[in-house]
């Protein structure tokens, strides 16, 4: 699978990326890697001289497997 995903907020960037998936035999057996690639801007937070991100998201709901 190919994902392609667009981030709005404090994280303004696009993604692209690729998912592997397998099945087994075994019922409910299956597992899958992805990597993507992130490009954009990330606000930073700096407080006595320290530095951190600080990220706050939601994910979609689904329907479930």
């Amino acid at each position: 699978m190919l994902l392609d995903k667009k981030y709005h907020g404090e994280l303004d960037a696009t993604s692209q990326g690729q998912m592997l998936a397998a099945q087994t035999t075994a019922k409910g057996s299956a597992g899958y890697v992805a990597i993507e690639l992130v490009r954009g801007t990330l606000n930073i937070v700096i407080e006595a001289g320290k530095h951190s991100y600080v990220l706050d998201y939601q994910l979609p709901e689904t329907g479930g497997m």
